[in-house]
């Protein structure tokens, strides 16, 4: 029954697997809807693994049902191929030991399919097949026999070629092609698969040199990013290209090169990419689209904050210590947001950029600026000011971020000790909700006292500074009285 309804399960199969099964079925072309095509009903008549079957049966009409037996023969005996290499397999169990046992799996396997398609074709039977992945947008739906019967020039005369067009009928979705070039001698050589599985063969395969693979059998090793392939020949891109002709693709897409976005057109077999080529500048919805898919994927420190960093320190500093209307602005809020603040600078400077979007030019304070609340806005310098006035006259930076960006517990104000004698408050924003941290530096600008007490500072702690500055820097003021002493921008003169 279809699904297994009906049918007295002592253990019913987990519902996920049941459907993954059903929808692999359907995909060979065994199953249309909730009934079994005369395809499957072939299929299932086979004593094979049904991949195996199936395979025999379609490409019974690219080599005939002979040497289609032998090579679907080599895939369903219990024999080990040679560093992986179903060639190297099929020329040796001609002349080995397990050749008569081979020779009788073969006989046995046309026999069954000669039978069993007795009164239709089996390029019939194969012409029902709907080729896997063919529901998918984009991708071909070219019938698995229109593929296997066009492919009869390219299939040599042994079953060591044969057996490269059964595995890949069988596993088209382990159609692979190596990446990158071929790997020194001893190195594993890296594939990537029609399906997405990433693949990998033993070291010293002589497998190695091909650039493509039908792979027919894979070990899964818990915890390894590749499955080590145990059972493949190797096949030419034409081939590939006809045996996994439904998933073979061709769409625009956005890529990016760095902080570049460029819009190329990819043709692909399955997560195969065969060649890229650039056909133009993205639009600007296409960019916004990009940048915010980028930042969702990769996080938003793929940004360049740089200047933007601190709005978003004195922001979030606004929020903790004011709440609303002051926005939110950690990682997740922004995120939810990003149409609203992001997409409106990203797109202007994508209409600036002339097709040559640079995301590295994105002006983030500017980006920012779109959530400020107004009219509570306009308190956003004497909130939380960029700068602050000392004794001494400078309008002095305050620091909300460290020197990588990341937002400070609390304000910092860095400033040179004699400018800021007479001070004997510590300043206080947010409405005097939240102090000032003071880095008192020395004329060379190096810290020599932290405090968020200006007053037990000048009592306590200067004192000792000045011991051991005034030896140092004799040109500069270090009174023993900084209370009273004017504070100063240069170097002034030591008073006596």
């Amino acid at each position: 029954m279809p699904g297994g309804e009906g049918l007295a399960w002592i253990d019913p199969p987990p519902a996920p697997a049941l459907a993954a099964a059903t929808a692999t079925l359907r995909r060979l072309g065994l199953l249309d809807a909730d009934a079994v095509t005369a395809l499957g009903r072939a299929v299932a008549a086979i004593p094979a693994d049904v991949r195996l079957a199936r395979a025999l049966l379609a490409a019974t009409g690219a080599i005939g049902l002979r040497r289609a037996a032998e090579a679907t023969a080599l895939l369903t005996a219990d024999l080990r191929a040679p560093q992986a290499d179903l060639t190297a397999l099929a020329r040796s169990v001609r002349r080995g030991p397990q050749e008569r046992a081979w020779r009788e799996e073969a006989r046995r396997l046309e026999q069954v399919a000669r039978t069993h398609s007795a009164g239709k074709s089996t390029a019939a039977l194969a012409a029902a097949t709907a080729q896997p992945g063919a529901e998918r947008s984009g991708a071909g739906t070219k019938p698995a026999n229109d593929a296997a019967t066009g492919m009869s020039g390219l299939i040599g005369p042994g079953t060591a070629d044969a057996v490269g067009l059964v595995a890949a009928l069988a596993h088209p979705e382990w159609i692979a092609r190596r990446r990158g070039p071929v790997p020194a001698a001893g190195r594993p050589a890296s594939y990537a698969s029609v399906g997405g599985t990433g693949l990998r063969l033993p070291p010293g395969s002589a497998l190695a040199s091909a650039l493509w693979l039908s792979v027919a059998d894979v070990d899964r090793t818990p915890g390894t990013a590749d499955a080590t392939i145990r059972a493949a020949a190797p096949i030419d891109e034409t081939l590939a290209l006809e045996v996994a002709d439904a998933w073979l693709t061709e769409d625009a897409h956005t890529r990016w090169d760095g902080d570049r976005l460029r819009v190329e057109r990819v043709r692909r077999l399955g997560a195969i990419s065969l060649t890229a080529v650039s056909v133009g500048a993205p639009t600007p919805a296409q960019v916004a689209d990009a940048v915010i898919k980028r930042c969702r994927d990769e996080g938003l420190g793929v940004l360049p904050w740089r200047g933007g960093a601190k709005l978003r320190a004195r922001l979030a500093l606004l929020h903790r210590e004011l709440g609303e209307p002051w926005p939110e602005v950690g990682d997740a809020a922004l995120l939810a947001r990003a149409r609203e603040w992001l997409v409106p600078g990203v797109q202007a400077l994508a209409d600036k950029s002339c097709g040559r979007f640079d995301l590295s030019r994105l002006d983030m304070t500017e980006c920012l600026r779109a959530l400020l609340p107004w009219p509570a806005a306009a308190r956003l310098d004497e909130l939380v000011p960029e700068r602050l006035q000392v004794p001494s006259g400078s309008q002095v930076r305050v620091d909300y971020v460290d020197e990588r960006g990341e937002a400070l517990k609390r304000p910092v104000l860095a400033v040179r000790v004699q400018e800021c004698f007479g001070w004997a408050d510590t300043p206080r924003i947010v409405d005097g909700r939240v102090g000032v941290v003071i880095h008192l530096l020395s004329p060379a600008r190096r810290p020599v006292a932290i405090t968020d007490d200006l007053r037990s500072f000048w009592r306590n702690g200067y004192p000792q500074v000045r011991a051991e500055m005034r030896g140092r820097y004799p040109k500069h003021a270090w009174p023993e009285d900084p209370w009273t002493a004017p504070a100063t921008r240069g170097t002034g003169r030591r008073p006596s």
